[in-house]
């Protein structure tokens, strides 16, 4: 997929330095309990599907969206994972484009469609256990994202804030 209109409008006016931006993946899960993972194209690493959320798009919409354009797969979404960012959404690409992902990630499951990868995006596609991804080289965000993945959705996962006020910030009384 090439870049949407709002980033390159972006680029154009900051280049190559970091920008912070939404962005969502999905891990779908079949029956069996195996999750999509794609292979970065160029890498030896694997990455949750997903990408950018544009603008006044739901993420609930771009997740679904980016199920079908990256992996060729019509997905319900079933639940919210948690939302990830921090270090770990750092991506450097290799035309210098530097950016934080704030991701909001969601479980899914196939509604239908063919798996499918253009090459472009994702170089190849597999369907793996937990266990079996942990033993993978994945991208950081990917593995940030597994560690909070449960069997049982239960609630959803974040990084605990770390963030406190100094104390010449904190409230008196």
């Amino acid at each position: 997929m090439p870049i949407s209109p709002y980033l390159k409008t972006l680029r154009e006016k900051v280049g190559t330095d970091l920008l912070v931006l939404p962005s969502t993946s999905v891990i779908i899960f079949r029956d069996d309990g195996r999750f999509a993972l794609l292979k970065v194209p160029g890498k030896d690493a694997w990455m949750m599907v997903g990408g950018f959320v544009e603008p006044f798009e739901h993420p609930a919409d771009s997740a679904a969206r980016e199920a079908w354009e990256e992996i060729g797969l019509d997905v319900e979404l079933t639940h919210l994972i948690g939302v990830f960012g921090g270090p770990e959404g750092e991506v450097v690409y290799d035309h210098g484009d530097r950016v934080s992902y704030v991701s909001t990630v969601f479980g899914a499951r196939i509604r239908g469609g063919v798996v499918k990868v253009d090459g472009d995006e994702a170089e190849d596609a597999g369907w793996f256990t937990p266990d079996e991804a942990r033993e993978m080289r994945l991208t950081s965000l990917t593995r940030t994202v597994l560690s909070h993945l449960q069997a049982d959705p239960g609630p959803a996962a974040f990084i605990p804030a770390r963030w406190r006020p100094s104390a010449d910030h904190r409230p008196s009384g």
